[in-house]
Formats: C-alpha cells, structure tokens, sequence
C-alpha cells in the first residue's frame, strides 16, 4: 500500500508501528490524510481515533479505516466518529486502486480548513474573519487560536482594518478598543455602509458585561488569553448575535447531505457489505411511506434540535432490519425499535459533523414513529436511496428551535 501511494499518487507516507507512535506523528507533522487500522498495540485504532476526534486541531482530520474486523458495534462507533471512508482487509491491489481514487478524489475537495460557525465565506471563498485591534501580542494570540478554523486578516488601526475590508469583505470582523486613525464605532458604521452582504461586527472588550453603546456591533466578545476560554467566548457571541439561525441552515443545507450520504454509504457497506446509490427524485417519490422512523438531536446550549427520519415500505424495512442487523422483525413494533437502531448509527455521524462547527448536540431523544409524532419542524434535505440488494428508503431531517 505504501508503494502504491507514493507511486500512483505522489505522496509522501510515514509510517507508524502503534496507535500512540502515530499520534505523535500526526500531531508533529499534521498529515492530510490518515490510514488507521483497528488493529493496533497500545493503542488500538478505535481509541486513536478517538484522541483524534477529541482535538480541536485535529477533529476534522479525513480518516481512512483499514479493517478486517466483523464486529457491529466497532462499525457504529466507527461510523458515529465520522471516519472519512473504510478499506476491508485483506487488500486486493485492483480494488484497493478503484476505491481509493474515489476517496481521493472526494478528499482533495474536502481538504480546506472548516468553518466552526457555519456561516457564508467572503468574497475570495475563503473562510476569513477580519481582526483590527492595536495590541499585536493579542493579534497573535487570535491568529494562533483561530489557525485551522480562519483565515484571519489582521489589521493594527481602523484605516488598515478598512481597507482590508473594501479588498476581502469577510463576512465577521472583529474590532478591538482605542484604535488609531479611525476609531472603532466610526470603523464599524463604514463597514455596515459598505458591506454587500450580511456582516457580523463583533467588539473586543476586557469584559463582556461592559454594555455596547449603540448598534453598531452585534456583541462583545470578552478577551482572555486562555485559548480555551476565549475561543469559547468568541464561539457563544457569534452565536448569541442577531441570525445565528442561519448559520444552522446554512450547515444542514450545504453539509449535512454529504455527511448523509457517507453516513447511510458506511452503514451498509460495512454493516451488510450493500453499495448504496441516491435516487433522483421521480424514484423518490415512489417511496411508500409505511414505517417513518426519527431521533430528535438538540443543542442545550443553542436552543435548536433537528429531527432525523429514516420512511420507507415495510417489505423493505423488513428487508433491511435482516441484511443489516441480522433480524427478522416479527411486528410493526420491532420494524420500529429495529430502525431505531440504524437511525442511531446515522445520527452519531450527524452529531460529529456538528461538532466540527463547533455546536455540540448534546442531547439525542427517540422519536419512535415519527408518522404519530405532530410536531413542526422547518423541513429541510430529503435523501432517496437504494442499496445493492434492492431496498429504497428517504432519509430527511428537520430543524428548529429547542
């Protein structure tokens, strides 16, 4: 495998004989790509990728699995960490070759730094936010704690900040106190009179109990030079400020389809050994809508949930509770718990790939039969798909506040 990626795709490949031996690797040279196998001395593969998924700078890392382990419960938590894809062991060079042009392909358009807000990228479809502040041992600071997450302008006086803004239009910009030339509130009211789209302007305040003068800045992000406390106050203001509602329909509309459609992928391609493909939407329609079943996945702290729904016919929930769990439903009920347990798998991946922008759904309630369950959620993506073996299934989710 090491010769067929340094030859075919011109990479350069360290190697690890452990899980914690390549920890430290990733975290010395910060690979693109990392391929992990289950098992591992030390540390096994799945407790590596869990110290991967648990770093800041790393948890967006693609990861690649090597395994030839049949074990359900691996699978889900595999899937539920958000593994970029999977090689079954032992490897076939022909078929090695075929499915990893595929993956490399998808990486190479995945390989950009995340946004943790979800929020629009500027002009220059980068992810910037503007910083102006007159203190350069602070400056740094930011530039440091948001490396990974930002590209970051950095601007010493209002003039600066101003013509940085006229250049890039990032969509946040971050303005410190007692700048030079032209002062912060007079900074922020040219930037709102200049802005093509919506602009969030935040104010760098010792303290964020001190109350903003007028409405020129969304809110005040309190300064500390911890970088934990003070990417979580960066995090919550930007949050807290007018629209952050959009920033969650913005991750749900542009994100979470492709995370879907890994996801649903992994499932049965690891789980059942099924390829799934998406349906267009003529064949969507055609789904019967027998069995729904959904889980409800809600931020404490943001006041949102969103609701994940598996519907399809009951031949072929049936079908698929047999391939892929290994269970011949007797009821309607046990279609029900069986999907449940899918949906589970479904929604971890959905949970990770929040966390990516920074919202933690920290809360995950069963929604049973989601055809009994009245409440009213914005609908958002809908996902046909068919399997290899021929089952067909829609897979949507839904928002709102919580």
């Amino acid at each position: 495998m090491q010769r067929l990626l340094r030859r075919k795709y011109n990479m350069t490949v360290r190697e690890a004989g452990d899980g914690l031996e390549g920890l430290q690797i990733i975290e010395r040279e910060l690979p693109d790509i990392v391929f992990l196998d289950i098992a591992m001395p030390l540390l096994s593969g799945l407790d590596t990728l869990k110290a991967i998924r648990s770093s800041k700078n790393l948890a967006a890392l693609p990861v690649i699995m090597l395994t030839a382990v049949k074990d359900r419960g691996i699978f889900k938590e595999l899937i539920q960490l958000g593994i970029s894809d999977y090689i079954l062991k032992p490897i076939d060079k022909e078929s090695f070759c075929d499915r990893f042009q595929r993956i490399y392909d998808e990486l190479r358009l995945s390989l950009e730094p995340n946004t943790p807000t979800g929020f629009r990228q500027s002009s220059a479809g980068t992810n910037e936010v503007l910083l102006v502040e007159a203190d350069s041992d602070f400056a740094r600071f930011f530039s440091k704690v948001q490396d990974g997450h930002f590209k970051v302008l950095e601007a010493s006086s209002g003039a600066e900040g101003f013509a940085l803004f006229v250049k890039h239009q990032p969509p946040i910009v971050v303005i410190g106190c007692n700048l030079p030339l032209l002062n912060e509130r007079m900074l922020a009211k040219k930037i709102r009179s200049l802005a093509r789209e919506v602009t969030r302007i935040y104010l760098l305040r010792e303290s964020r109990d001190e109350a903003i003068e007028d409405s020129m800045f969304d809110a005040t992000i309190e300064k500390s030079m911890e970088p934990d406390i003070f990417q979580k106050n960066f995090t919550d203001a930007v949050r807290e400020s007018p629209g952050a509602p959009d920033g969650y329909r913005d991750i749900i509309s542009k994100h979470l389809p492709g995370e879907i459609a890994k996801a649903v992928n992994q499932t049965f391609g690891i789980m059942a050994s099924l390829d799934t493909q998406i349906l267009g939407g003529d064949q969507s329609r055609r789904i019967k809508a027998d069995v729904a079943v959904g889980m409800y996945l809600a931020s404490t702290a943001d006041r949102f949930r969103l609701r994940l729904k598996i519907v399809c016919s009951e031949a072929d929930a049936g079908s698929l509770i047999r391939t892929v769990l290994g269970f011949a439903p007797a009821s309607r009920l046990e279609h029900i718990e069986m999907l449940g347990e899918i949906i589970h798998t479904l929604a971890g991946r959905l949970r990770s790939a929040f966390e990516l922008f920074g919202i933690r759904l920290d809360k995950d309630t069963a929604a049973g039969d989601s055809a009994l369950d009245a409440t009213q959620l914005e609908p958002g993506p809908a996902l046909a798909f068919s399997t290899s073996a021929g089952q067909r299934f829609l897979i949507q989710i839904e928002s709102g506040p919580h």
